[in-house]
């Protein structure tokens, strides 16, 4: 029996390209795609008084909170993900940014969230969170939990 109409096959496509976006044979678009990103959250740079700066040499980008105490964020090629690191003391102290995934259709980093600022319009799928969000969302929170161990509070 042969149907006119097709299957909805949106969401499955969707679900199809994260799931191949985390695949080893995507590494290399994966790691392409971490400068562009580098960059857009440099081009932020002083938005609300926060100084981030490209460091290109080291591909990261340091985020300074002022008191000598800044976070760098950069693309870790074994772990193919973005990781973020900060030196307390004689400690340097690393954590993965998570939440965020390398979108093989968009070739851009993008969260795994729908974004609540957007209004889904009809018809198609939910927005996601901006993978540049998703960075500063858990810099802010990183950085204010290894100062508060520092501090041992």
């Amino acid at each position: 029996m042969a149907y006119d109409e097709p299957y909805d096959d949106a969401e499955a496509r969707r679900l199809l390209l994260k799931w191949g976006g985390m695949q080893p044979h995507f590494s290399t678009e994966r790691r392409a795609a971490a400068p562009k990103l580098l960059q857009a959250l440099a081009r932020l740079n002083q938005t609300g008084g926060m100084p981030i700066q490209l460091d290109d040499k080291r591909g990261r980008v340091l985020f300074s909170f002022g008191y000598q105490r800044s976070v760098a964020v950069g693309y870790s090629e074994d772990d193919g993900c973005f990781v973020m690191q900060d030196v307390v003391g004689q400690e340097l102290r690393s954590k993965a940014v998570d939440r965020m995934l390398y979108n093989p259709e968009t070739d851009e980093w993008e969260g795994i969230d729908d974004d609540g600022w957007y209004v889904q319009e009809p018809g198609k799928p939910k927005r996601k969170r901006s993978a540049l969000a998703v960075i500063i969302m858990q810099v802010l929170s990183f950085a204010a939990s290894t100062w508060h161990e520092a501090a041992g509070t």
